[in-house]
């Protein structure tokens, strides 16, 4: 009788020892599959030094917007496209979110922003010796400014043109305006300063013949955007949000800006 009952006990818990080994698998399985990261699709452009798909990792702004998204649990793989594409891909919610881009009245009606990413300087390079008169009592139509497709246009640029200083030339992109003004075509480039510089080395074979005028022509910082019809966009740029206040103030953000630009 005793020994019955002591086979009927080993069987029961060696039951509850299946039962308990069985949960704790259940367990794991969900626990690993609620923490693996969600996969975003984040489009941009040629943004050399700062986003390049030619760079290591896709370049520092790159690498920060991957650091941020990480602190939240989202993993990005970038699309290097034009950048009209970018915007149009992303407002149309094709891909996730698009950066960097600058503020922008009619971009804020159909797009959440993020924080800021980064403030940049945009400066006018010219060609040396060349005089380039920014003063209000130049001539109508006496600057042929190039900026490229994409770049809004803010501050001198902006009032240059709408005065009738400047002519503005938009090809497709920032290397264009730079031949432009290799060929005498264009007498300003209004770009970014380490961006312009990048260009400058990159296509004149002395690089000191270029200059960069004195005058700041706008500052400004860039941002991710995502669509407000995305439907989880709220929640993934909270994400970001939060991620980024998270690298700013654990100082990898200033650690990647310092390693790659010198910033």
């Amino acid at each position: 009788m005793f020994k019955s009952y002591l086979k009927k006990l080993n069987q029961y818990l060696g039951y509850v020892k299946r039962t308990l080994l069985f949960s704790s698998l259940v367990f794991l399985t969900s626990y690993n599959s609620n923490v693996s990261a969600e996969a975003l699709t984040i489009g941009t452009g040629e943004f050399p030094p700062y986003v390049s798909e030619k760079q290591i990792n896709g370049g520092p702004l790159s690498m920060l917007v991957v650091a941020a998204f990480e602190k939240s649990n989202y993993q990005v793989k970038f699309g290097f496209m034009p950048w009209n594409r970018a915007l149009k891909s992303a407002q149309s919610t094709r891909i996730d979110g698009t950066f960097p881009w600058a503020l922008n009245t009619e971009k804020q009606k159909v797009f959440l922003y993020s924080k800021p990413l980064l403030t940049f300087e945009r400066l006018a390079f010219a060609l040396k010796p060349v005089t380039i008169d920014l003063s209000d009592k130049a001539l109508p139509k006496s600057i042929n400014l190039c900026q490229p497709q994409g770049y809004s246009l803010l501050g001198l640029s902006k009032e240059l043109i709408e005065k009738g200083t400047a002519v503005h030339f938009s090809p497709p992109n920032v290397e264009t305006c730079f031949n432009m003004l290799k060929g005498g075509r264009v007498d300003i480039v209004v770009v970014d300063k380490l961006e312009g510089r990048n260009y400058v080395n990159k296509l004149f074979p002395n690089p000191d013949s270029v200059k960069t005028l004195k005058r700041v022509f706008h500052q400004y910082s860039n941002y991710l955007l995502i669509s407000k019809k995305h439907p989880q966009g709220g929640l993934i740029m909270e994400g970001f949000n939060h991620g980024l206040d998270k690298i700013i103030k654990s100082r990898e953000y200033q650690k990647i800006l310092f390693d790659e630009l010198g910033l």
